[in-house]
């Protein structure tokens, strides 16, 4: 599929959608999604707006027709942020499901950590003595003479 056509598609499922959630059949046909994740990628360095440094970006969404909850993440310089959006008539408890995503995830990072034991140090191997140079044979000029200190043409 182009991403013409996808995003045509997008936009009539959602528009329909919307269109029924405020219809009075929305009493009888269930929601298209009861649940939206969406990951907005940011840059990964922070930028400048009228010459003031952003050192933040957070996420902001919205609910498509029907949709319950919505959490969206971005990303920006490094760092993570994410928000969640509900429906007040469906969920009452938003921040209730950031809270609990938080502790989720500190509850990841902690089973997740791999604890690595520290490498034996092994002991350097012996250096050899350089081999003594021998002296050319007489009437012989050395090689390592001027010859190869001159600089080659570039």
């Amino acid at each position: 599929m182009s991403r013409e056509a996808l995003m045509n598609y997008l936009v009539l499922i959602g528009g329909a959608a919307d269109l029924l959630s405020k219809s009075p059949l929305s009493d009888y046909v269930p929601p298209l999604s009861s649940v939206n994740v969406s990951n907005v990628a940011g840059p990964p360095n922070r930028g400048y707006m009228g010459g003031a440094e952003i050192i933040r970006s957070y996420p902001v969404s919205t609910l498509a027709g029907g949709t319950a909850i919505n959490i969206t993440f971005s990303s920006f310089a490094g760092r993570m942020d994410y928000a969640v959006i509900t429906d007040a008539k469906a969920v009452s408890g938003a921040q209730e499901i950031a809270d609990f995503m938080a502790e989720a995830l500190a509850e990841l990072e902690v089973a997740t950590i791999v604890r690595v034991k520290p490498a034996a140090r092994k002991k350097p191997a012996a250096r050899k003595k350089p081999a003594a140079r021998k002296k050319p044979a007489a009437g012989k000029k050395s090689v390592r003479g001027k010859a190869a200190r001159r600089k080659k043409p570039a």
